[in-house]
């Protein structure tokens, strides 16, 4: 486009009269002193002045008060230096224009330069209201950065902030915490209630969180049950610690949605920059930390990153290239624990416990390695290869004793996972009714329909499953009858407490009742000793786990109780060892 032109009125003036008024665009021409000498019949369709109205008016008076000071800055500069605008003949994608009765408007508009015939110079402007493209446009934006559900920043609009809040400070230097809050047993409110009544609570949840905030804070559902809150200034650990409580504490107080009482727990994790972090990467994962801690703890409550953690995550990170790099076909092993049989005194199963031997490393504990597994993807290959291991011993085994072996969350929502292991049983040539499937709360309410599906898959190829830790979570009885189950086994934590009065007591035969009443076999976890082994007789359980009978042992030393308590011939184990190996 030129960005002058030579303007000849002899050629069509008619022609050209009649083209420029018919234009749907506003077409305004001032001369130099910013004075309208001409403009066009839509001019007043977008500025509500009719042309007669505007001609001899200045240029001002459809430019808002708060811009008017910056254009006369660019004609005083045009006049002082004849310096053309970089805006000249170039379509801007937006200006704010001002409608007779006030109101802001939304404009496009082209600026050219042309000389008329008696050599004086105009700038003629070709203006285009888009407010209702700008609306849509914002709207776009909106959508863009909102979380649809509760109205909050989501996840990628509140990174940008705080990026943008640590890398342009502004005055002196930004001081920010990053906070994670994770819900404690809000996949079992969609289970139980509904995904309506989850919805509900979400958006409960992002309000109270809100309202518990100080000002000028960030605060975003950064996607599930999962918010995040960024506090700028000067707090210190004790105040984000007191903060995060007051939002714990309001969490936790019961929602009253569609009729019912709904409860759930929550935990957070803090981290500081620049204290604890240089990088927005490193600050979220030093949050993330802290809220594992917690999370992992199963405690809830606040957790406040500290250098002391730096050396865990540093840990963390070995191992999880060991995980990544080890040869674990050979590190992983198993151990074993019995399970008995209270009526018989006989050993009914055997529970296979993984562990892990690096080079490296050395031994380190499930507790550490498990969940590292599953968050970094090697949990399926573990699974693979411990669970094979346990096939090759339990082969060895006596007919009338089973294995029972844990499986995690995402082996249980892998539909792929679930077969793999179908297809080893059937490899092995065992019974699958010799194979138990040991499987948690939480397992089963990060995606309850999925975990649903994949025990009936097992239970109707003959493999019975447990569930363990009985208790420990958030809504054992809201699901207990729509689950394949064959047995519970409490958590180890009330045969604890049974030395703490006749409450416990009547705790642990009320579990026994719950499963006897659902004709599910029952264990009790963690019996130490003669006392707790007594009384646990005393309410009819029926099995029974625990250092009293064995701690954990190795493949090799499985003969020898079998022996004690089966009457196992030992001899015979080792020539079925010897024959798989052939």
């Amino acid at each position: 486009m030129a960005h002058e032109v030579q303007v000849d009125n002899s050629q069509e003036p008619d022609l050209y009269r009649r083209i420029f008024e018919e234009l749907s665009e506003a077409i305004i021409g001032t001369d130099v002193s910013g004075t309208i000498v001409f403009c066009n019949k839509a001019s007043e369709v977008i500025f509500g002045w009719k042309p007669e109205e505007l001609i001899g008016q200045k240029i001002e008076k459809l430019i808002p008060q708060r811009y008017r000071a910056a254009h006369g800055g660019h004609m005083a500069k045009f006049k002082k230096n004849n310096v053309r605008s970089k805006y000249m003949g170039k379509a801007v994608a937006s200006v704010t224009g001002m409608h007779r009765d006030g109101h802001e408007i939304d404009l496009g508009t082209t600026i050219m330069q042309m000389t008329c015939n008696d050599g004086k110079k105009v700038f003629v402007a070709a203006v285009r209201d888009i407010s209702l493209r700008m609306q849509y446009m914002q709207q776009v934006e909106k959508y863009a950065n909102t979380d649809p559900l509760t109205g909050l920043s989501n996840r990628r609009y509140f990174f940008e902030e705080l990026k943008a809040l640590i890398e342009n400070p502004g005055a002196g230097e930004t001081r920010v915490w990053l906070g994670l809050f994770d819900l404690d047993g809000f996949k079992a409110v969609n289970d139980i209630y509904g995904h309506q009544a989850g919805d509900l609570l979400l958006q409960n949840v992002a309000r109270r969180i809100a309202i518990s905030l100080p000002e000028h804070c960030l605060l975003a559902r950064l996607g599930g049950d999962e918010f995040a809150v960024a506090v700028p200034g000067p707090a210190t650990a004790s105040d984000i610690d007191e903060l995060g409580h007051r939002i714990i504490a309001a969490l936790r107080q019961p929602y009253e949605i569609d009729g019912s009482q709904i409860a759930v727990g929550a935990s957070g994790g803090f981290a500081h920059y620049p204290d604890m972090a240089t990088t927005v990467s490193a600050l979220y994962e030093r949050a993330d930390y802290s809220l594992y801690v917690v999370k992992h703890a199963r405690s809830g409550g606040i957790n406040v990153f500290n250098s002391g953690f730096q050396s865990l995550i540093e840990q963390k990170s070995r191992m999880e290239y060991c995980l990544r790099k080890g040869d674990l076909a050979n590190e992983l092993y198993l151990e074993f624990q019995p399970i008995m049989d209270l009526a018989t005194n006989r050993i009914s199963h055997f529970e296979a416990l993984a562990r892990w031997a690096n080079p490296e490393l050395g031994l380190v504990s499930p507790a550490q390695f498990v969940p590292l597994a599953e968050r970094c993807g090697k949990i399926h290959e573990i699974t693979r290869i411990l669970f094979q291991k346990a096939l090759d011993e339990a082969a060895t085994w006596p007919e009338d004793v089973s294995l029972s072996f844990n499986l995690s969350a995402q082996d249980i929502l892998s539909r792929d996972s679930v077969f793999a292991l179908l297809r080893m049983i059937m490899r092995s040539g065992l019974s699958p009714a010799r194979i138990e499937f040991e499987i948690t709360e939480t397992s089963i309410l990060t995606d309850f329909d999925q975990a649903d599906l994949a025990l009936r898959n097992l239970a109707a190829a003959g493999c019975r499953i447990a569930l363990d830790d009985f208790g420990s979570g958030y809504s054992s009885y809201g699901y207990m009858d729509r689950l394949m189950l064959h047995k519970i086994k409490m958590d180890r934590s009330f045969v604890s407490r049974l030395n703490t009065g006749p409450k416990a007591l009547k705790v642990i035969k009320a579990i026994a009742d719950f499963a006897a009443s659902l004709e599910l076999d029952c264990v009790a976890e963690g019996v130490e000793t003669l006392n707790e082994l007594e009384l646990i007789r005393s309410l009819d359980i029926p099995h029974a786990q625990g250092y009293i009978f064995s701690r954990p042992v190795d493949a090799a030393k499985v003969p020898d109780l079998l022996q004690i308590h089966n009457g196992f011939d030992a001899a015979s184990n080792e020539d079925l060892r010897r024959d798989r190996k052939a």
